[in-house]
């Protein structure tokens, strides 16, 4: 303990004083893992303080700022999702083809008219990445920058956290784009990501796209061009308005039926 790991080579004789020469090859120090995989030792941290709000004492905030204590369409107001005259706006229209939050950052990236469609597809896969894939982030993505410029760091409950959707977590994009990292994660036997996270990761990316494929026309290129890019990766044709023919029913089953 009192080397830090250092093993005894040999004792110096040097007269009155008897000292001890160590090695350290096989000796182990903590770390910080960054998002290139490399270890550093003594980083500086980066400390950012949040005050949080209890909802049992009374705020000082006006009801129309604190989206806790606002009704549903207060909330759908404030979030830009209907005007003055309760009408859904274009954001409140994509909006409604999605649940909770993810909504809110699809309009926001439709909005940005020089955010790449093809860029803002696959940044998509944070959506629904969650807390696993943080620390391969290599930086924050577009998606994320957008969403709170527009709503900024408030909690809707339901909607955001800290003014992204509830289930959004950074690294999910890069897992997308660069399929080494899959190699990556099997040589390096990482714990806290498993073959099923990148599995469930890939599944629910694609289930997004394939909502946007299906979801009703508007008239608005940028929605339709992400439809057509989203249709284009996730394989999915045109929206289909009739149903599939069905074999027939086996007699032994239409017997049950007539009793």
């Amino acid at each position: 303990m009192l080397s830090q790991g250092g093993e005894l080579v040999e004792f110096v004789d040097r007269g009155k004083v008897l000292n001890a020469r160590l090695s350290y090859d096989n000796a182990q120090s903590l770390g910080w893992k960054d998002s290139r995989g490399r270890f550093l030792l003594n980083p500086r941290l980066r400390r950012m303080a949040r005050d949080f709000d209890s909802p049992f004492i009374q705020s000082d905030l006006p009801a129309e700022k604190d989206p806790a204590r606002t009704s549903p369409v207060e909330a759908w107001y404030l979030l830009g999702l209907i005007d003055e005259d309760a009408r859904p706006t274009e954001r409140g229209k994509i909006f409604s083809m999605f649940s909770r939050g993810e909504g809110l950052a699809v309009a926001v990236g439709i909005e940005d008219a020089s955010y790449p469609i093809d860029e803002l597809v696959h940044d998509l896969a944070n959506l629904r990445a969650g807390h696993r894939f943080r620390s391969w982030a290599k930086t924050e993505s577009r998606l994320a920058v957008l969403c709170r410029q527009a709503y900024g760091f408030r909690d809707f409950p339901g909607y955001l956290r800290a003014g992204l959707p509830t289930e959004y977590g950074e690294g999910g994009v890069d897992f997308i784009r660069e399929r080494n990292l899959f190699a990556k994660i099997e040589e390096e036997g990482e714990e806290d990501i498993g073959v099923g996270d990148i599995e469930r990761l890939v599944i629910e990316w694609k289930s997004l796209l394939d909502l946007i494929s299906h979801a009703p026309q508007l008239t608005i290129n940028r929605w339709q061009e992400l439809q057509e890019f989203a249709r284009k990766l996730s394989g999915s044709k045109s929206s289909i308005n009739e149903l599939p023919e069905l074999p027939e029913i086996p007699v032994r089953q239409r017997r049950r039926f007539q009793g």
